[in-house]
C-alpha cells in the first residue's frame, strides 16, 4: 500500500497520481502564456465595442454589440 496525502491506494491504482507526478505535468510556462492570451482576447473584445461606437466608418449593428456583450457577461458568470 502507498501512503498519498494521508489515504491509502494500492499501487496500481491508476486515478491517483502522486504529488512527483502532478509536479512533473503542471507546465508554468503555459499557465502563463494562456493567462495573456485570454488578457488580449479580452482586450481586443472590450476596445472593439468601444471603437466602433466612436469612428463613424466602422459602425456596427447594435445588436451585433449586444450580442457580445451578453456573450461575455455570460463567460463571467
Amino acid at each position: 500500500m502507498i501512503t498519498i496525502n494521508s489515504f491509502q491506494a494500492s499501487a496500481n491504482n491508476e486515478c491517483v497520481t502522486t504529488d512527483e507526478e502532478n509536479d512533473e505535468s503542471y507546465d508554468l510556462t503555459l499557465h502563463i502564456i494562456s493567462a495573456i492570451v485570454l488578457l488580449i482576447v479580452s482586450f481586443v473584445g472590450a476596445i472593439f465595442s468601444i471603437i466602433t461606437t466612436r469612428v463613424r466608418r466602422l459602425r456596427v449593428n447594435p445588436v451585433i454589440i449586444n450580442v457580445g456583450k451578453f456573450f461575455g457577461s455570460g463567460y463571467v458568470e
